[in-house]
């Protein structure tokens, strides 16, 4: 904190010109498009935030974006369950951890200039795949390289997702009130990395098994991928 805080704190100089510039840019275009009658598409327009909840691609879109982080936490919530049942071993366990955070720094890294390439609007309907299919190891095998396949694929989609993400808010519906918007997508990612240890839990104690609750997750992403890919049509046409 001592080190950081002063760093942040010189990046930010500057900062509330940037905004202003910003600000009154996105002011004039506006007036532009006002004054030559136009509307603006929905890809140029600058949402509110009372704007997307009303639009119908955010809910579709957000079934993507909660995914990793509450398929994930409920999996490794019950990670000793799973080792129990799967006799893994507990050092192969952690030492695959290694492989999700290697890989989700190096995805991170490199999906930035895909982003600048091909747009974030692509690649959110198809970043959630490495992840199904890391997660469908884990239903198919008992074998330990599932845990590595898992880890592995699953820290691709990590890495991708943080910079994915960000960027398609911003693509979707502007920068001028993207703080409201990505503090809301914030709140229900967090709730939902609350709720399914718990319900993950209860199918547990119920008697379902790794295998059903994990297919279940690869189900979740089957579903979210094309549910995306309506949304993004529905915006487009809107």
């Amino acid at each position: 904190v001592l080190v950081m805080a002063p760093v942040v704190l010189v990046l930010l100089r500057g900062h509330g010109v940037r905004h202003e510039a910003l600000t009154a840019g996105l002011a004039r275009a506006e007036e532009a498009s006002r004054a030559i009658g136009t509307t603006p598409s929905p890809a140029d327009r600058q949402w509110t935030l009372r704007q997307v909840l009303r639009h119908p691609s955010f809910y579709l879109v957000m079934s993507n974006v909660v995914a990793p982080g509450m398929l994930m936490t409920g999996l490794m919530f019950h990670q000793i369950h799973m080792l129990e049942v799967k006799q893994w071993d507990v050092a192969w366990f952690a030492f695959c951890f290694v492989a999700y955070s290697g890989f989700s720094v190096i995805t991170g890294i490199a999906v930035g200039p895909m982003i600048d390439r091909y747009s974030a609007r692509r690649l959110i309907t198809l970043y959630l795949a490495p992840m199904g299919f890391g997660i469908l190891a884990l239903v198919v095998s008992d074998h330990p390289a599932a845990v590595l396949v898992w880890f592995v694929l699953s820290g691709a989609t990590s890495g991708m997702h943080r910079s994915v993400v960000s960027a398609f808010w911003a693509k979707a519906y502007g920068v001028r009130h993207l703080g409201a918007i990505r503090s809301l997508v914030s709140s229900v990612s967090v709730v939902g990395t609350a709720i399914s240890p718990v319900l993950f839990g209860w199918m547990i104690d119920d008697g379902a098994s790794m295998e059903l609750i994990a297919a279940i997750c690869v189900i979740w992403i089957a579903l979210a991928i094309p549910a995306t890919w309506v949304g993004l049509r529905y915006s487009a046409a809107k």
